[in-house]
């Protein structure tokens, strides 16, 4: 089964409620039967069989729960309740104005990630540089301001500012966020 994953959109608008997840009963879903709901992730551990079948009567063999869909989670794989909420409550701890390049991040790759499997938010924070309208307005900004910073306008109008970026581009992984700007992380 393939997952959608939607991303946090940039800014976060006011509809989005954080991460979710579709809990539902995986007997009834091999069966055929989708009986389960949306909760907030990081309640999806604490979904009951009994919850979820409210309305639809349990059968035998109605014995798991599984995650069959999530929203605002950035991977595209079925888990457990309890991964679900681990994810959630990950999110949740990020600060939402960081929450699109930390997706931006995990999504380029670049994550490194704790015993638990999830991203780590400390390597995030040691790695994120900084969001920039592209990657030329950071290099131009940190060739002026360190190597740059005592020259006079001789020398600042034959520094190649081109190669510079060029060179250290190298550097970073500079990922694109839904709003047009970049997400610039070190390597």
């Amino acid at each position: 089964m393939t997952l959608t994953t939607s991303l946090v959109p940039y800014p976060v608008p006011n509809y989005y409620d954080g991460p979710r997840a579709w809990v539902g009963c995986l007997h009834c879903y091999n069966n055929g039967d989708l009986v389960g709901e949306w909760f907030d992730a990081t309640e999806a551990a604490d979904v009951t069989l009994t919850v979820l079948h409210l309305e639809h009567p349990q059968q035998e063999g109605c014995e798991e729960l599984w995650v069959f869909d999530v929203d605002g989670i950035p991977v595209s794989e079925e888990m457990s309740p309890l991964e679900a909420a681990n994810w959630g409550n990950l999110l949740n701890s990020v600060d939402e104005l960081l929450q699109p390049a930390f997706y931006a991040w995990i999504g380029a790759g670049a994550a490194s990630y704790d015993e638990g499997g999830l991203p780590d938010p400390k390597a995030f924070e040691e790695a994120f540089v900084g969001t920039f309208s592209g990657f030329r307005e950071y290099s131009d900004h940190l060739a002026d301001e360190t190597l740059l910073y005592d020259s006079n306008d001789d020398v600042r109008r034959y520094f190649d500012y081109e190669a510079f970026a060029r060179d250290l581009k190298m550097d970073y992984t500079v990922e694109e966020l839904p709003d047009g700007d970049v997400a610039l992380f070190r390597m």
